[in-house]
């Protein structure tokens, strides 16, 4: 058989350029990925607030490193070092799936911060970088950053507990980087202030764009785990998770865009709300007038509000704003909103809807615009939601009030000069223990010794501070036992600490708010020492005896404080109690519904007394007897329109006569004050309990 030396030729040609090929892919491949370091170095200088210089590159067969050194360009003596290994494709190992896989290459960064920030944070590892070039000038990063704290000044720290993970991936065409892909996650952020201290439980955020010819649609995601926030005054705000969704759908000549925000629950000191969800939309409306706005907006705001010397300038202002507004409108615009409020009092609902009536041509000027959009809006509320703001509103407007009017002039003298004395009240409880201080204390003894779990401390003294009832207290001890949190020995301790701690704060509460000769400023400040106020409801219940105020207005407030836990019960009741009888001794006229005539009448005192009178409150119920709110079984209803430059409320037009507002009548005489309690505040029977002695502990907590 003879053989062809062409055809062996030719097929030991082919094999030895095949293994040349392989051979020398790493090397060009490493040729390639230089290149394209180059142009992406050139591009962020270039298109971005950032300086990167390649410092050093040194070509491999296989692997390549390199050193590159970033800072702003407005502080460039803030560096941060960047050193790569390179691994060269074409059929690496890829850490993401595990496996080998055809790559172009694989970049590892470790990224060394500024020795600045190297100083205020504190980490076992660096912040890592692994970027998977997929070719076509397209980089795939995953970034990994491990736990560290950072203390931002002397008081402030930031924490990364769990380290934070993300993607982002972007791609170079005709010499600009686009973001298609940017996530980041963590399982764990704290922020800790002198202010306040903030612990977060999860945190992702989602960025991806995709596009189509010339149009694109962004979507970004925002979630967020349990958050749980204390300030300095112990006032406690817990947020579930939450949820916040954008898009917007781009092309030559639309825009789109849709926003939807969902809450699952909020608890405060103040409102509770078990879930808030809105959405809003802005669909096709025109992309290039909204552009060419935006670049007029923020001058003619300025030119508005500033250059009021120059009509000329003014009217060229509002005639561009009246060309240029309706621009951005299409005949098929449209704004959606919708929202939702589930709260403690009820529950609210709200639909908005603008758009442009059907068959219409696009509005050239404001006078158009008014007379082509209609705008659809429907409120739903429940009947007590409303009725507890307009309360507050109410109360709210009568305190503004208040402080709007001058207070009467001083007296020459004051008790409060006998605070320096002898034997004054700071002196007598200047090194007394509180009540509280000393169940806390004895509370610690009991945990160092073994005797009760250290995981009662924080229940038992927020019981103090809200004064619970002994058979309450005692309750909720016994329920301790019950669910095996505590031995019933323990719960013993626990009831005759707690019954001689009440006991011992209400005895000091009246000698402190009865202590003779003292100024009810020196009794709020060795009240809030003994922590039984808080220096904010100090502050406030001052200023409401400074303002003599009605005494159903000063019950409300201090009835409020007394809700929120910013003093006690005790407090509370003593402090009302007092007011009436100052009151009652001065003769003073206490009106329930007006201000004491503490201040001077001045040329607002009308206004004054339509607003302190519950002025929203008939405004309210005027709207409801004219027709324009409806009241339905637990909810109000309102529903506006506005067509054709009219506005109109359930149907009714709001050119029709406006509803009369009923005027409350002034009180001829004073009204009759409030009872006073007759009796003093007796201290709480008790059989004599004391508590077994502590032993020493053995080692510390």
């Amino acid at each position: 058989m003879r053989i062809n030396r062409k055809y062996v030729a030719a097929y030991l040609a082919t094999v030895f350029l095949v293994i040349l090929g392989v051979v020398l892919s790493p090397l060009i491949v490493g040729v390639w990925i230089k290149h394209d370091i180059n142009k992406l170095v050139d591009i962020i200088n270039r298109s971005t607030s950032l300086n990167v210089v390649i410092a050093d590159y040194e070509e491999g067969y296989l692997t390549s490193k390199a050193t590159l050194t970033a800072s702003l360009k407005s502080a460039p003596n803030t560096v941060i070092t960047i050193n790569q290994r390179i691994e060269h494709g074409p059929y690496i190992f890829d850490p993401e799936s595990q496996q080998r896989a055809f790559q172009e290459g694989i970049i590892y960064s470790d990224i060394t911060l500024p020795e600045a920030i190297q100083t205020a944070s504190s980490g076992t590892g660096t912040i890592s970088i692994i970027t998977t070039l997929l070719g076509s000038q397209t980089f795939k990063n995953n970034i990994a950053i491990d736990s560290r704290d950072f203390q931002l000044d002397k008081q402030t720290l930031f924490s990364l507990t769990n380290g934070m993970t993300g993607v982002f991936m972007v791609h170079e065409k005709n010499d600009q980087l686009f973001m298609d892909i940017f996530s980041i996650s963590t399982r764990m952020l704290s922020l800790k202030t002198p202010n306040f201290n903030i612990k977060l439980e999860k945190l992702h955020l989602d960025n991806q764009t995709e596009c189509s010819g010339q149009a694109c649609k962004t979507t970004n995601l925002l979630s967020l785990g349990n958050l749980n926030e204390t300030n300095e005054n112990g006032y406690n705000v817990q947020i579930a998770q939450s949820n916040f969704k954008n898009s917007y759908e781009v092309s030559p000549t639309l825009l789109t865009t849709d926003s939807n925000f969902t809450l699952n629950k909020v608890v405060s000191p103040y409102v509770t709300m078990d879930l808030i969800a809105m959405n809003f939309g802005l669909h096709n409306f025109n992309l290039p007038a909204l552009k060419k706005l935006s670049t007029v907006a923020p001058i003619g705001i300025v030119t508005l509000g500033q250059d009021a010397s120059n009509p000329q300038a003014q009217d060229a202002t509002v005639s561009t704003f009246n060309e240029m507004f309706p621009a951005i409108f299409t005949p098929s615009s449209s704004l959606i909103f919708d929202a939702s409020i589930n709260t403690m009092f009820g529950n609210v609902k709200a639909n908005s809807n603008i758009f442009l009536a059907a068959k219409t041509t696009r509005p050239k000027n404001m006078v158009e615009l008014a007379h082509k959009i209609i705008v659809k809006t429907t409120i739903t509320a429940a009947t007590a939601l409303v009725d507890h703001v307009i309360q507050a509103l109410d109360d709210q407007a009568q305190l503004d009030a208040a402080n709007m009017m001058p207070l009467a002039p001083a007296p020459a003298t004051t008790l409060s000069s006998a605070s320096n004395a002898k034997g004054s009240i700071k002196d007598v409880y200047q090194n007394k223990m509180s009540a509280y201080n000393n169940m806390v204390n004895q509370l610690r003894q009991l945990v160092q010794s073994g005797q009760v779990p250290a995981t009662v401390l924080p229940a038992i003294t927020k019981m103090l501070r809200a004064e619970m009832p002994l058979q309450n207290a005692s309750s909720s001890i016994d329920g301790a036992v019950i669910n095996k949190q505590i031995t019933p020995a323990a719960a013993t301790l626990l009831k005759t600490l707690y019954t001689n701690s009440l006991t011992q704060q209400k005895a000091d509460i009246k000698a402190i708010l009865l202590f003779p000769n003292a100024s009810m400023k020196d009794k709020l400040d060795v009240l809030a020492i003994q922590n039984l106020i808080t220096p904010g409801a100090e502050r406030a219940v001052m200023t409401l005896e400074e303002l003599a105020l009605s005494a159903e207005l000063y019950e409300r407030s201090v009835n409020d404080f007394a809700a929120k836990h910013l003093m006690t019960a005790t407090v509370a009741e003593m402090l009302k109690s007092q007011y009436l009888q100052n009151a009652s001794t001065n003769n003073t006229d206490v009106n329930p519904t007006t201000a004491a005539p503490a201040f001077a009448a001045t040329e607002s005192s009308s206004a004054v007394t339509d607003i302190t009178s519950g002025k929203l409150r008939l405004q309210f119920d005027a709207m409801i007897k004219a027709g324009y709110i409806i009241q339905g079984g637990d909810n109000y209803v309102l529903a506006m329109t506005l067509r054709d430059g009219e506005l109109q409320f359930n149907g009714k037009n709001l050119s029709a006569p406006a509803p009369s507002i009923p005027v409350m009548p002034t009180p001829q005489a004073p009204a009759t004050p409030l009872p006073v309690a007759a009796k003093p505040v007796q201290p709480m029977p008790l059989a004599p309990i004391s508590i077994p002695p502590v032993p020493a502990a053995s080692k510390s907590p």
